[in-house]
C-alpha cells in the first residue's frame, strides 16, 4: 500500500512537481481504497492523520531509508560522516525492532510493544519534506511541530475511541483491588474466580486454559502446572508436551476452566485445533463438559468459559 512517500525535495522542476502530483494521487487512491467516502466525520479525519502521518507501512518507509542512510555513509566514509552512521544505525535498529509489524504498523494493540523508535524515525524522515532553502528556523520549527502534533492527534483520536468503549464499564472487586471491565466479563469473572477459590479451599486443582492467567492472582490460587499460558509457541512439540501431559497427570488436575480466548493475531486461532492439537486431544479425552462456567449472554466476543471434569475412570487416586 502506498499511502506517504518520505522525500527531500527543494526543487520545483517538471521532475519535482512531478513526483508531488503522484504522492498525491497515492493518498487520494488510498483513502479511495479504504471506502473514506463513507466514513463519519470524526473517522475520515482519523484515516487521514493515520494515512499521512502513520501509515500502517512505516515500517517499511523506514527501513528502505536504512538502506539509503547507509549508502550516504559510505558514499562520505572520508568526510565527517558520523551524523550519517548515527542516523543509519537508528533506521536499521527501528526497523529490525518492528519488522515482525512491517505493513501492519498501528496506533494501538500489538505495535505499541515494537514502535516506539520506528515513530521517532518517520518523524526525521517526514521532516524532510520541509522546504530549508531561504527559510528562517522559526518557519522549519514550525513545520516539524506541525508534523509532530499531526502524529501525535493520530495516536490521540484511537485512543478517544477506545475510551468511549469503556464509559459503560464496572468495576471487578477482589481481594486483590478493583478493576474497570465490561459488565459481562465481571460477572463471568466473578463467578470463574470464586469457583475457582471454592476447588482450592477443597484441595482440587483448576487449570486455565488457554490462557486468563488473571484468574490464578485474582482468586489467589497457584496454576497447577509449570506452563500456565497456551498461548500458540509457548508449549514446544515433543518432550516439553509430554512432560506437559505428565504433570497434568500427576497433579492431577481435576477442573479445567476452557475459555473462548482466540489467537488471530497468531494466525493460529482455536488452542487444540490450530496449535497445540496434542494437549487439546489429551484434554478433550481426559475430561468432559459439565457446562459453562457462568450463563452464556453477550455476542460470542465476549469472555466465556465451559468448565471440563476429569473423567472417573481416568481420574487418579
Amino acid at each position: 500500500m502506498a499511502t506517504f512517500c518520505v522525500l527531500w525535495w527543494k526543487r520545483s522542476d517538471t521532475r519535482a512537481t512531478l513526483l508531488k502530483v503522484m504522492i498525491v494521487l497515492a493518498v487520494i487512491l488510498d483513502l479511495a481504497k479504504t471506502n473514506f467516502f463513507i466514513f463519519p466525520p470524526w473517522q475520515t479525519v482519523q484515516l487521514v492523520l493515520t494515512t499521512l502521518f502513520f501509515p500502517q507501512d512505516m515500517v517499511l518507509y523506514v527501513g528502505i531509508a536504512a538502506f539509503i542512510a547507509w549508502g550516504y555513509f559510505w558514499a562520505r566514509r572520508n568526510e565527517n560522516s558520523i551524523h550519517y552512521a548515527g542516523i543509519a544505525l537508528l533506521f536499521t535498529y527501528s526497523g529490525l525492532l518492528a519488522f515482525r509489524i512491517l505493513m501492519k504498523m498501528r496506533t494501538d494493540e500489538y505495535p505499541i510493544f515494537y514502535n516506539g523508535p520506528v515513530v521517532l524515525s518517520f518523524l526525521l524522515l517526514a521532516c524532510l519534506i520541509i522546504p530549508r532553502s531561504g527559510r528562517s528556523r522559526r518557519f522549519v520549527f514550525v513545520g516539524e511541530l506541525t508534523i509532530c502534533i499531526f502524529c501525535l492527534a493520530a495516536v490521540g483520536l484511537s485512543t478517544l475511541r477506545a475510551e468511549a468503549t469503556t464509559r459503560n464499564f464496572v468495576p471487578l472487586t477482589t481481594e486483590r483491588g478493583a478493576i474497570r471491565v465490561s459488565k459481562h466479563l465481571a460477572e463471568n469473572y466473578t463467578l470463574a474466580i470464586k469457583f475457582m477459590k471454592e476447588k482450592n479451599a477443597a484441595g482440587e486443582s483448576v487449570l486455565s486454559v488457554p490462557e486468563d492467567t488473571s484468574l490464578y492472582f485474582l482468586s489467589g490460587t497457584d496454576c497447577p502446572t509449570r506452563v500456565f499460558s497456551f498461548t500458540p509457541g509457548i508449549v514446544a512439540p515433543g518432550t516439553m508436551t509430554e512432560k506437559m501431559i505428565r504433570e497434568i497427570d500427576r497433579k492431577p488436575v481435576r477442573y479445567l476452566l476452557w475459555s473462548n480466548r482466540i489467537f488471530p493475531e497468531f494466525g493460529t486461532p482455536v488452542f487444540g485445533k490450530d496449535f497445540d492439537q496434542e494437549i487439546g486431544d489429551y484434554l478433550k479425552a481426559n475430561y468432559h463438559r459439565v457446562g459453562p462456567a457462568a450463563p452464556l449472554t453477550g455476542s460470542y466476543l465476549d469472555w466465556n468459559a465451559v468448565l471440563w471434569e476429569r473423567n472417573t475412570a481416568t481420574k487418579l487416586q
